[in-house]
């Protein structure tokens, strides 16, 4: 199974019609003027629960379950998967409106919750430490992985770990995705890995024998609130509906029916606390 496949909605233009004209005539270039799509769900989460198969996954829940939710007149949530430097450079672009979700303000380096808007929290997660049950460790923090060998995924950036993989005090290994570091855990080449709580349920389902042979460490590596990132330069007809379908999320049947496929009904947020301020425009 491919966890990684990229799914990607397109939202189309009506292209008006002119005369026919006799020649095609020059014409200096013109500025686009169309619309910027504000409907628009960026994820560069491609793992499950968020992505499951090419267009189907949490995240295109979520697209679908907001286009239900929100006010008819605001259109269709499309989702697009994207790798995370191509959304850090998305979301770099003048005016850019959007959504990202399942994001927490550390993630994006907005503490304060100043440079965003930020919903109530979604969902209550964290990444699991996972290494064998022939081998099993007994996570009490970064010290504890010392002498080991972490599997990896690409790209991913483990902060509390880094001097310790600097210093060679801890191996680092890596594998193109979260199956691939699973595959090398379950073989032996690596001794321990992180997965979110979120996908845990889809692993222990997919890979065989995964709870004869896994053991999950009683401690987290770390727990954190997923929220949904809303641009500030989204106009307030979207944002208030978005800010108000989030805090509604927990009570919502439609929702809760979503997360059950997942397993992931224990994990919806109960916390309403209030969402950040909105950063000017």
């Amino acid at each position: 199974m491919n966890t990684r496949r990229q799914f990607a909605f397109a939202l189309s233009l009506g292209l008006a019609c002119g005369k026919p004209q006799a020649a095609a005539e020059p014409r200096s270039a013109e500025p686009d003027l169309a619309p910027k799509p504000m409907g628009r769900l960026f994820s560069h989460y491609d793992y499950p629960p968020f992505v499951t198969a090419p267009g189907q996954g949490l995240t295109q829940d979520l697209a679908q379950w907001l286009s239900a939710k929100l006010p008819q007149e605001l259109g269709p949530v499309r989702a697009q998967l994207l790798p995370r430097k191509r959304l850090d450079l998305e979301m770099s672009q003048p005016g850019w409106m959007g959504l990202v979700p399942w994001v927490s303000p550390q993630f994006f380096g907005d503490l304060t919750m100043q440079r965003y808007i930020w919903s109530a929290p979604v969902m209550d997660d964290g990444d699991l430490v996972l290494s064998l049950k022939k081998k099993p460790v007994v996570f009490q923090g970064a010290t504890s992985l010392q002498g080991l060998k972490l599997g990896g995924v690409a790209g991913h950036v483990y902060q509390e770990f880094e001097a310790m993989i600097a210093a060679n005090t801890l191996q680092r290994e890596d594998a193109p995705n979260t199956l691939s570091n699973l595959q090398k855990l379950l073989r032996g080449r690596v001794d321990v890995v992180f997965i979110p709580r979120s996908g845990l349920p889809w692993w222990r389902k997919q890979i065989e024998s995964f709870d004869e042979q896994v053991f999950v460490a009683e401690q987290p590596r770390n727990s954190f609130q997923r929220r949904l990132l809303i641009s500030p330069h989204l106009p307030l007809a979207w944002r208030e509906p978005v800010l108000e379908a989030a805090r509604a999320m927990p009570q919502d049947a439609d929702w809760q029916l979503a997360l059950s496929r997942y397993g992931l009904q224990a994990l919806a947020s109960k916390k309403h606390s209030d969402a950040g301020p909105a950063a000017s425009a």
